[in-house]
């Protein structure tokens, strides 16, 4: 655990692009093997799947994110992060944290995607607030995303939301989509490749803690190095 906390630090809350862009640097200096499939990488491999869906959820709800591991609790996964106004206190801040529930839809899962989605719940009992998000890597599969989100609307889990993100490349750079699953529809799309190249006025990393409605952005000086194996 000490190993990926300093890939991906619990105290830090960073930005999609930036923890993604630090993926892709994990896979260039450990190797795409390792990284893809290690345990030491689990939450690695959650932070991305956590970034490119908040990517595309701030698109949807034109708010900021971060992203932030957990370690010490078994759920969830990560967290999503924005700040809003305080609507008592000038200049004051309500910090409004997704989370996240990170599950792999993978090429060897039965059932399709209902079958995945209903077995991960089934039996569960998750906080009413938590997001259940669907990380699909079965490359060429077309799924009836209508009826999936049709289906789950007769029932009832305890997740408040259900997303599904999955990249759906059809050329040379990799496009995205982040689609809510349940509760409300909702789906965009996005050049990953173009949103981890543009420059943008968020911070970077911020220092955050859950129950404290501020946060103090990190100056860009400071070096996060990877660690070596």
């Amino acid at each position: 655990m000490d190993f990926e906390k300093k890939i991906y630090p619990p105290d830090i809350g960073m930005s999609p692009q930036f923890a993604m862009r630090r993926f892709r640097a994990a896979i260039a200096k450990y190797g795409q093997q390792r990284v893809l499939s290690e345990s030491r990488f689990q939450k690695a491999r959650e932070i991305w799947a956590s970034g490119a869906f908040l990517i595309g959820l701030s698109k949807i709800t034109q708010k900021t994110y971060w992203v932030a591991p957990e370690y010490y609790e078994q759920t969830p996964d990560t967290y999503g992060m924005s700040f809003v106004p305080h609507s008592k206190y000038k200049n004051g801040k309500l910090q409004e944290i997704h989370s996240i529930e990170v599950s792999e839809y993978e090429q060897h899962a039965d059932g399709g995607l209902l079958g995945t989605i209903k077995r991960k719940l089934s039996g569960k009992v998750y906080p009413d607030f938590y997001v259940l998000l669907i990380y699909a890597k079965r490359p060429g599969e077309s799924v009836n995303l209508e009826e999936v989100f049709q289906t789950l609307s007769t029932e009832t889990f305890s997740v408040s939301e259900i997303f599904l993100v999955a990249s759906v490349s059809a050329g040379t750079k990799y496009v995205y989509t982040t689609v809510s699953l349940y509760r409300q529809r909702a789906q965009v799309s996005y050049c990953l490749d173009d949103e981890l190249a543009q420059a943008t006025d968020q911070c970077e990393m911020i220092s955050w803690s859950r129950g404290i409605g501020d946060a103090q952005p990190i100056e860009q000086s400071h070096v996060l190095k990877l660690p070596d194996l």
